[in-house]
């Protein structure tokens, strides 16, 4: 679980870039774990899976994004947040919204979703967990057929 807080702040707030299915399974869960989290995708009809009932209640805020990575972070309220997940389907705009939230509005916990996983060291070092599907299905596959 995660327990970071900022300090001016005695509530959790993710912010999450991206609303695939992945995402929308975090968002749920740190929902139920008491976290405000604030989902940013261009689609509207990504947006609405979410679960309507948390919407509702106000845990997961749905924005609809500007297409403008900036604008995007700070209607999701980013200065506020304790951690931040880019999980686009483009690896070239997590990258540079996970280093937006980390060093522009110094979130504390920032977790990119990176299909290479040949750059994940680079980004590693900034600061950034980064987290590679490809990586971890060949790693289960692996460990799959090995005796």
């Amino acid at each position: 679980m995660l327990e970071l807080t900022r300090s001016e702040h005695k509530f959790r707030r993710a912010v999450i870039l991206g609303c695939r299915p992945s995402a929308i399974a975090v968002a749920t869960a740190l929902s139920e774990q008491g976290y405000t989290v604030h989902v940013i995708d261009e689609s509207t009809a990504c947006l609405d899976m979410l679960p309507q009932a948390r919407v509702a209640e106000g845990k997961i805020v749905p924005l609809l994004s500007v297409r403008n990575i900036q604008q995007d972070l700070i209607k999701a309220e980013i200065r506020d947040a304790n951690v931040f997940m880019a999980m686009t389907a483009v690896d070239t705009i997590n990258i540079l919204a996970a280093q937006m939230a980390k060093h522009m509005y110094q979130t504390p916990l920032v977790i990119c979703k990176i299909d290479d996983p040949t750059v994940q060291s680079i980004y590693k070092d900034l600061g950034i967990i980064p987290i590679s599907p490809t990586a971890l299905v060949s790693q289960y596959a692996l460990e799959a057929v090995q005796p």
